[in-house]
């Protein structure tokens, strides 16, 4: 049972414990006490209030829920493309630090796939200036893309 679920269980079971103790306020002191009656209705109060705010957790956790699996389709999709992809590919961040590759890159650069993430791509590369000048570029306010041809050492 998720958390959110089990809060709203509580809360429920609370609000039906407030409106037990209402009752038995009401036969023991009749109307007579407005301190105990005034109490009891500010808790109420707060016991409302926590319910329609796990109510909106509850949604939000829904919500959240299906955001992660279209996420988790859609990077399934995207990896599939990725690997069926006949020219090489490899991603980067803005270091130059490799983030993925697909097949074509890793027999390119003579190195099993899971190995190439995490690796600095200019390791691969025969002249390396030109990739720093269009990495710099590249995270430059403009932004956009670039070509850049060069020659890839195994």
């Amino acid at each position: 049972m998720s958390q959110p679920f089990t809060l709203t269980v509580r809360t429920n079971a609370a609000i039906g414990r407030l409106a037990d103790l209402q009752r038995r306020a009401e036969s023991l002191t009749g109307t007579s006490n407005p301190v105990l009656r005034a109490a009891l209705r500010e808790l109420g109060t707060a016991l409302e209030e926590l319910q329609a705010a796990n109510d909106h957790l509850l949604s939000q956790s829904s919500e959240l829920g299906a955001g992660r699996a279209r996420a988790d389709e859609l990077e399934r999709r995207t990896e599939e493309f990725m690997q069926l992809l006949p020219l090489p590919c490899i991603w980067t961040d803005e270091t130059g630090t490799i983030l993925e590759v697909n097949e074509a890159a890793s027999a390119l650069l003579n190195v099993a796939r899971p190995r190439l993430p995490g690796k600095p791509l200019m390791l691969f590369l025969g002249d390396r200036q030109p990739f720093f000048d269009v990495l710099r570029a590249l995270t430059g306010a403009e932004g956009g893309g670039a070509d850049l041809p060069m020659l890839v050492r195994p």
